[in-house]
């Protein structure tokens, strides 16, 4: 099975002659930790936004976990990304009034996962990221920032998704502290789940087993 099927993908804000994005061919089989990099304005965040539905590319296909996001509806869209796609932005989005449980237990109930074992399932998340039992019910606003990435993965994970999208996740760390997220991130991952994370930092490519360039998934249009 693919995570990820491009065919002929072509994509332009607004009106522009010029598409921000023209993919030809790429596919990602499930299961592959892919490194996407590329220089700012290269298109790496709008690619991520495609993957996750937030849009819908102007002709060409694009499949994901086998589902065409063209044929979808934009709710229905919202509910397959809630159900089967974890994101990690740049900026983590925890909700600071909310306690960790609570910002995690709200992805379950967007993608109408939550059950009796949710609470469970969180803590057993937290336990293996290493946040200590009592920070359970503590607000988001109160925790350090390595805590709060823990908080972000395990919100991520939360509904076991098929597919990890993580948009430049350490572009506010050090080498020391990026390297340290990155062996959480990939350690917290099942062996069927697949993950993109786009960056323009050359040094986190040693994580993957896919180096992808973006500049080589584009084509220049005539």
């Amino acid at each position: 099975m693919l995570a990820i099927n491009i065919q002929q993908l072509r994509f332009a804000y607004g009106s522009a002659a010029v598409p921000t994005l023209a993919i030809a061919d790429w596919q990602v089989p499930a299961g592959r930790r892919t490194f996407l990099h590329g220089r700012s304005g290269s298109g790496k965040t709008t690619l991520l936004r495609l993957l996750s539905g937030q849009m819908l590319p102007q002709s060409g296909t694009l499949e994901v976990l086998g589902q065409n996001m063209a044929s979808l509806s934009a709710s229905a869209r919202d509910r397959f990304r809630a159900a089967n796609i974890g994101l990690i932005a740049q900026q983590l989005h925890l909700l600071p009034y909310l306690s960790v449980a609570d910002n995690i237990r709200l992805a379950a109930h967007l993608a109408g996962k939550q059950t009796s074992d949710t609470d469970q399932q969180i803590r057993q998340l937290l336990q293996r990221l290493d946040m200590p039992d009592q920070l359970f019910e503590q607000m988001a606003s109160h925790l350090s920032l390595g805590q709060q990435q823990r908080v972000a993965i395990a919100r991520a994970l939360i509904n076991r998704p098929a597919l990890i999208l993580a948009d430049e996740p350490t572009s506010a760390l050090d080498e020391e502290s990026a390297t340290a997220f990155m062996q959480l991130l990939l350690d917290s991952l099942d062996d069927h789940t697949s993950l993109v994370l786009i960056s323009h930092d050359r040094r986190l490519a040693r994580h993957f087993d896919q180096d992808v360039a973006i500049s080589d998934l584009t084509r220049k249009e005539p």
